[in-house]
């Protein structure tokens, strides 16, 4: 007698023994993935936390030219692994603190307008 078991959307047709074995490894494997992966909130605080650790400031502002913050920041996503700015929602889909997402819409538009204008 065979069992089927699917892993990875792959489906085996095995030995019971076998596919007890195969789903067992293949769960471990998941939770291993989900204890390493970074949330979004670990991802802010702890690029927050090694901004703040850092010998050289970082001066944040909008007064002040954010290349190098983007830069630290890009530094940061690369180091833990986290995905690519998905530019096809991005920054539609950030709402700043005391926004709505009617609020975070205007702004971008306003914020669109102005770099057409400054091009």
């Amino acid at each position: 007698m065979m069992s089927k078991v699917e892993i990875d959307g792959v489906s085996f047709d095995v030995a019971p023994e076998v596919a007890a074995l195969l789903q067992a490894v293949s769960e471990e494997r998941d939770e291993l993935k989900d204890a390493n992966r970074v949330t979004a909130r670990e991802a802010v605080f702890g690029f927050v936390a090694w901004l703040t650790c850092r010998k050289e400031p970082t001066t944040l502002s909008a007064a002040h030219n954010c290349a190098k913050v983007v830069h630290l920041a890009a530094t940061w996503c690369e180091g833990n692994n986290l995905p690519p700015i998905r530019e096809d929602v991005y920054p539609a889909n950030i709402v700043h603190p005391g926004e709505t997402p009617s609020t975070a819409k205007m702004r971008l538009k306003k914020d669109i307008i102005k770099r057409t204008h400054h091009a």
